[in-house]
């Protein structure tokens, strides 16, 4: 499992196939285990998702959390 945050902060529409250019420590961490499984020879699958949950992120559920105790 990797992270969307791979792609940095993209401006245009995100292909598996972008730049990584992310600048934060979590975002050069995935690159890194990434570059590492595919110079691995082992067959593999790189699967770049969104922060689904997590207390204190950015999350998808964190958001609607906060947005419902706001009444909204």
């Amino acid at each position: 499992m990797s992270s969307v945050s791979v792609y940095g902060n993209p401006s245009g529409k995100i292909v598996p196939s972008a730049d990584r250019l992310g600048e934060s420590f979590y975002a050069k961490s995935k690159i890194l285990a990434e570059d590492a499984v595919i110079s691995s020879q082992l067959r593999y699958s790189i699967f770049r998702i969104a922060s689904v949950y997590g207390e204190g992120t950015k999350s998808f559920i964190t958001k609607t959390k906060a947005l419902f105790q706001k009444g909204i």
